[in-house]
């Protein structure tokens, strides 16, 4: 029996007698309940009043757990775990229902001093929006006998995805896509990439790349 119906069946008796029985089926589909997902749930035919164990879940979500079958799209509906016995004599179709992971953010420096420091952890629902931290400084070498707190400064942070079955891309922080970067399924650790910094010992200015001079004595001389 392939399909929901009634089948008309010819059984012998061990005398040899011969009589017909209906037996009638009901189909148990299963809807991923996403429109993107992979893998599949085979569905299952079920005999009148004969009871039947639900099956494992088959599909896969990115950055999404799945949690039980629910005999509503919306999750109000019954809710069956998998192996659950269903007992209806009907057919249904049983709905997935997800709860979005969580994962963690760390972002490292290299200050010059203390090397690889954290400066921020913190956790993330997939899909949400990572705040980045503020722009990281690296401790110069000496200038004229004296150590400066600036000499590197970094406006990228290189990710690393820590969950070697990801199927996400880690996107590299610049400062063009800072405001845009969101939670993939990883953890991530970025580390802070830092572009050499210019120091004028003509009139004690530090240039950064470029932007308006920032006199030492505003940033502090160690």
């Amino acid at each position: 029996i392939t399909e929901e119906g009634d089948y008309i069946v010819e059984v012998k008796d061990e005398k040899g007698n011969t009589t017909t029985v209906t037996i009638t089926a009901y189909e148990i589909r299963y809807n991923a309940n996403v429109a993107s997902y992979e893998g599949e749930t085979v569905y299952q035919i079920k005999i009148k009043d004969v009871d039947i164990r639900l099956r494992e879940n088959g599909f896969t979500r990115t950055g999404y757990k799945f949690t039980s079958w629910n005999t509503k799209e919306d999750s109000t509906g019954i809710v069956y775990n998998a192996n659950d016995l269903y007992k209806g004599n009907e057919s249904i179709e049983l709905y997935a229902t997800w709860n979005v992971k969580e994962y963690v953010v760390r972002f490292y420096n290299d200050n010059g001093i203390n090397g690889e420091q954290l400066v921020s952890e913190a956790t993330y629902a997939y899909g949400a929006t990572i705040t980045v931290p503020d722009e990281q400084y690296k401790t110069a070498t000496e200038i004229n006998g004296e150590s400066y707190r600036i000499f590197y400064h970094n406006n990228n942070w290189l990710g690393v995805k820590t969950d070697a079955t990801s199927k996400d891309q880690v996107v590299n922080i610049t400062t063009s896509n800072k405001e845009n970067i969101t939670m993939i399924d990883s953890n991530v650790n970025y580390y802070a990439t830092y572009t050499y910094t210019d120091f004028d010992t003509t009139n004690s200015t530090l240039k950064v790349d470029g932007h308006a001079n920032i006199t030492g004595n505003a940033i502090g001389i160690q």
